[in-house]
């Protein structure tokens, strides 16, 4: 590279980049675009000025945390007994998905699955383990499942059904549809078991 390319970047760089902090530039320092940056010794940690903790800064952080403290803890709910089961609503979408695709539940919860097909495809909303629904989708191969079971429901387009169901201690458990090729293409959603 010339050498007087090199200067003329230099150059640049010491008005434009970096905050001048000595001598005749002292002046410069006030308008420079950013006069408060971690090069002034005032804002070093330990020179007393160091604007990181800033009362204003420090509510902010502590807001921020609650939020997500309070945005990941589990949802409050009541869970749902035999006697009055906890109705969950659930869409079955042709886009080979379930709304919602997670749900919390608690162990020994009894829940109301009101499930609809909002779609042109039939679709089917079983419950069970993960082997227990391929083992329901392999009936489903060899000539389909024709009535509703305790732990599956089929639904044609527009349809909407309800579907009890009481759950155990496991955490292998889910659901999904078990209409040839659907549950192969996503169309399936898991269970939060709290204990």
């Amino acid at each position: 590279m010339p050498s007087g390319r090199l200067k003329a970047t230099r150059e640049m760089e010491l008005t434009e980049g970096v905050e001048p902090t000595t001598g005749t530039n002292r002046a410069k320092r006030d308008q420079w675009p950013y006069p408060r940056l971690a090069l002034q010794p005032e804002t070093l940690p330990l020179a007393g000025g160091c604007p990181m903790w800033h009362p204003m800064r420090i509510t902010i952080a502590i807001g921020l945390i609650a939020g997500l403290v309070v945005g990941c803890a589990p949802a409050a709910f009541t869970p749902g007994t035999v006697e009055a089961p906890r109705t969950v609503t659930i869409t079955a979408l042709d886009s080979m998905d379930f709304d919602p695709a997670r749900i919390q539940v608690r162990a020994g919860e009894t829940i109301r699955f009101v499930v609809t097909n909002s779609g042109v495809l039939q679709h089917e909303f079983a419950i069970g383990s993960r082997p227990e629904l391929l083992e329901h989708a392999q009936v489903m191969v060899h000539g389909g499942m024709r009535e509703d079971t305790p732990t599956a429901i089929r639904l044609n387009p527009g349809q909407t059904k309800e579907l009890i169901y009481t759950f155990g201690s496991s955490s292998d458990i889910g659901y999904g549809c078990m209409v040839p090729d659907h549950f192969p293409a996503g169309m399936s959603g898991s269970f939060d078991i709290i204990q």
